[in-house]
């Protein structure tokens, strides 16, 4: 029979898992049971490239990899592995630590995933204790018109954890959640870089060249349609003191991400 390693827990007012009972447990009769496209936005530490998935250091290892090695296999979105293996194998595009180091991985090896959330919310609460400081996004990009968007923010090793809800569909609604958080917070720079990226991100997938809009002027006489120019213009508003692509660039290097 398999031993959690349990700890004390700090718990958000508005976290919707606190109150389920045995969370890694598979529950298709749960509340937050369904089939997801899970992706994973990391605020800190700002790794890139990310491609919607979460890469967050390890400390006290041997016991880490022991308690990773009890969560149940039906998770699996996390994934734990040393730097210098994936060096020697290059399996997966990953290189931000020394050799010897090690490190989980949050990410959906499949298109879709049959989970219940609160399975990834305990895993989280089982492993913080081993985890860096960090501070990430989880939402879904699936069937259904999801737009909760539950963000975890861990110090020391404690968790807390918030869902909030999109006012449209996810795919654009939890880009203006991060906008309004960043124009709100316009001295945290941490989150204004997430912001910005998350943001030229998505411009850069829809648009295949972003220098033919390099300021606002240029942008308005464009024949893009009314959503590229919205989303340009808060690229261009955001941060006061970069006000076109070039700035940006410079301040950001965002060409180095993608």
């Amino acid at each position: 029979m398999k031993c959690m390693i349990f700890r004390s827990y700090h718990i958000s007012r508005m976290n919707p898992y606190q109150e389920i009972n045995n969370g890694l447990a598979i529950n298709e009769r749960s509340p937050n049971y369904g089939r997801y496209r899970l992706c994973f936005n990391q605020v800190y530490p700002f790794r890139e490239p990310l491609y919607d998935r979460l890469v967050i250091k390890l400390k006290n290892t041997e016991e880490a990899k022991i308690v990773f090695d009890f969560l149940p296999e039906h998770i699996g979105i996390i994934h734990y592995f040393k730097q210098k293996d994936i060096r020697e194998n290059k399996y997966w595009q990953l290189d931000f630590f020394e050799d010897d180091e090690e490190f989980l991985v949050f990410e959906m090896l499949s298109d879709v995933k049959y989970i219940a959330l609160e399975n990834i919310y305990f895993s989280i609460m089982e492993l913080a204790h081993y985890l860096e400081d960090c501070h990430f996004f989880i939402y879904s990009t699936g069937d259904n018109d999801d737009r909760w968007i539950d963000e975890y923010q861990i110090e020391n090793g404690q968790v807390a954890m918030e869902r909030s809800y999109t006012k449209t569909e996810i795919y654009l609604g939890r880009l203006d959640f991060y906008l309004t958080r960043a124009e709100k917070n316009i001295k945290d720079d941490r989150f204004m870089k997430f912001a910005l990226f998350q943001l030229y991100d998505r411009l850069h997938f829809w648009i295949k060249d972003l220098m033919k809009y390099p300021t606002k002027d240029i942008l308005k006489k464009s024949s893009l349609n009314s959503t590229y120019k919205h989303y340009f213009d808060k690229l261009y508003s955001i941060d006061k003191e970069c006000k076109d692509l070039n700035s940006l660039n410079r301040k950001y290097n965002f060409n180095s991400m993608i």
